[in-house]
């Protein structure tokens, strides 16, 4: 399943003009990877492809914090969560289980 940045960009609510285009491919292209290691996502429903997409504009936010703090002068660092709960709910009833818990290719259902 191919996340289309255009769709990251609408989600982010951001200017095509203030973004780094190729930075948001490889973004795009590293979560597909991500999500079909460790997904099963054959027949993706609307909640699967909006995790997916939710999770790039994460990442792609997050290059600029590459040791997961964020902040200002004048405000306290924030610790930026590698994972997102939101993301890990919506794909986590399509979870593969091979090779984490045994040889079995099995997928979790919720």
């Amino acid at each position: 399943m191919a996340v289309d940045p255009a769709n990251v960009l609408e989600w982010l609510g951001v200017d095509t003009g203030v973004i780094d285009a190729d930075v948001l491919a490889r973004v795009c292209e590293a979560v597909d990877d991500w999500a079909g290691r460790h997904y099963d996502l054959t027949s993706p429903t609307a909640e699967h492809e909006l995790a997916l997409i939710m999770e790039c504009g994460r990442r792609y936010r997050r290059r600029r914090s590459p040791d997961g703090w964020s902040g200002t002068d004048d405000l306290a660092p924030i610790r930026i969560l590698a994972f997102d709960p939101d993301v890990t709910r919506m794909l986590s009833g399509r979870l593969k289980t091979a090779g984490l818990f045994g040889p079995s290719a099995n997928v979790v259902e919720a």
